[in-house]
């Protein structure tokens, strides 16, 4: 017995439920693989978002304080 190897897809070209039901359930699972698709991607997002940032002189020192300063303020805002 030979075995495929790869991402089967089967549950797309199911046929034994009426038209309206397989369309139904087509759409159910295709929802469900786009969530799954967008959470992995939202999450590799998130993991690599924390990137370390180096600031070389005194000036970039300043400039990411005020701005992380400014953020912290809009932030507190929003929040009231």
């Amino acid at each position: 017995m030979r075995i495929k190897k790869g991402i089967h897809f089967h549950f797309l070209f199911q046929s034994d439920l009426n038209p309206i039901e397989n369309l139904e359930q087509r759409e159910s699972e295709m929802k469900y693989l786009l969530t799954v698709i967008l959470s992995i991607g939202f999450l590799f997002n998130i993991c690599f978002a924390a990137e370390k940032i180096e600031l070389k002189d005194q000036k970039e020192k300043e400039s990411y304080s005020l701005g992380y300063q400014f953020g912290q303020s809009l932030k507190s805002k929003n929040r009231h």
